[in-house]
């Protein structure tokens, strides 16, 4: 078996049980992996791997703290005023990226948050981690204060599924969850990082479904299933805030050294960074014409988005919405009489509103570069469409 055809993961695996049973026989006997498997990944492969050491905080531990546990979930569940959470996923029987958990600790403090880490585990029977799941029902030691694998009400909007394990190779792990929570958003435990809404009604608060990421490393068997978990396997975690009936939540995602950005700030360990800015903000799509007011204050106004990350590029995605005169109404007989009695069908009028809006909302912040993306709604101006005069496209675009 050559170095190149064993992982990382599998190479520290073994030094580890080496150092816990003091020898390839007796850690053979405890875990079904043969005496000479371990000592050639261990030995062999830890030399040429620059001599891997046994893991810190990689030693059995009771399955989880019950305990502990329930303190933890009656201090949510009695939480008042502002609360904020930063929540991620561990996988049974696996090391945790220990510069990625460092970070996430900082966070905490220097935001005044709590960490939570569901657990989840692989039930893959060919998992060289996993053939004895009664001996693997453990979660590294470092993460015992965190783990959480309750189902608890955050605020009336928004629930915690952590008593939900869904498998680490799910490859839709939001998928089917849609209606479980019914209009209230959720957060389940997975490393593959995802999120989707759900359609609400108009006066309703948005319905979010997101994944958190996780913190644990890769651990995967090289199947088919395996090797798609491995590459979606993201070290990341969820931040929420909680005021009240209102919640906001964004998704961490880490770079190789375990280090991520949050708004305008980079934490790398226990260190906090003010990076004054950021590179850009892709906007929802705008149409101007109809554009939400309260989206606009949310944005623009002081304290609002913009003002907050301070940009160098806006990225404007159906800026223009196209109302008075499209494809997609042209065989609209009702609204297009309504349109015409109204002077709704001006299309040189909507387009003049479109760049005005552009223009007042620039003029706050004249420092930022506008973006405005090939969409669908102002695509239809330049291509030639029944119904369109020509003479105005040519004349407007």
């Amino acid at each position: 078996m050559s170095a190149r055809a064993i992982s990382d993961a599998l190479a520290q695996q073994a030094v580890d049980l080496l150092a816990e049973y003091g020898s390839a026989q007796r850690a053979a006997a405890a875990t079904g992996i043969s005496a000479s498997t371990l000592y050639k990944r261990a030995v062999i492969i830890g030399r040429d791997r620059l001599g891997l050491k046994p893991s810190k905080h990689f030693a059995k531990a009771p399955s989880l703290d019950e305990e502990h546990i329930d303190d933890l979930h009656q201090a949510i569940r009695s939480a008042k005023g502002i609360q904020r959470y930063v929540i991620t996923a561990a996988q049974n029987a696996t090391p945790v990226n220990r510069a990625f958990l460092d970070s996430l600790l900082g966070y905490c403090k220097h935001n005044a948050a709590q960490l939570l880490v569901i657990p989840y585990r692989y039930h893959n029977p060919t998992s060289l981690w996993s053939k004895k799941a009664k001996d693997q029902d453990w979660w590294d030691t470092a993460l015992t204060p965190y783990l959480y694998d309750r189902r608890v009400r955050l605020n009336k909007h928004l629930v915690l599924l952590g008593d939900i394990k869904t498998q680490p190779t799910a490859t839709s792990p939001l998928q089917g969850f849609e209606s479980i929570t019914g209009p209230r958003s959720a957060i389940i435990g997975h490393p593959k990082l995802e999120l989707a809404t759900v359609p609400t009604p108009q006066e309703k608060l948005p319905k979010i479904l997101t994944t958190t990421g996780a913190v644990t490393k890769r651990n995967y068997t090289p199947s088919n299933a395996g090797k798609k978990g491995e590459f979606h396997h993201t070290y990341g975690a969820c931040v929420v805030e909680i005021a009240g009936s209102t919640f906001h939540i964004r998704q961490l995602n880490a770079m190789k050294d375990g280090s991520f950005m949050d708004l305008c700030h980079e934490y790398r360990g226990a260190k906090r960074s003010n990076t004054g800015g950021v590179a850009a903000l892709v906007m929802g799509d705008t149409h101007a014409k109809f554009v939400d007011p309260t989206v606009v204050r949310a944005t623009w106004d002081k304290r609002g988005m913009v003002d907050t990350l301070r940009p160098n590029y806006l990225v404007w995605h159906d800026l223009h919405d196209g109302y008075s005169h499209n494809h997609w109404l042209k065989d609209h007989l009702i609204t297009n009489i309504v349109k015409h009695r109204t002077g709704g069908n001006d299309i040189q009028r909507e387009l003049h509103e479109s760049f005005a809006f552009l223009t007042r909302v620039s003029n706050l912040y004249p420092q930022v570069n506008n973006v405005i993306v090939d969409s669908n709604h102002p695509r239809w101006f330049g291509a030639k469409k029944p119904g369109i005069p020509q003479s105005v496209v040519a004349r407007l675009v």
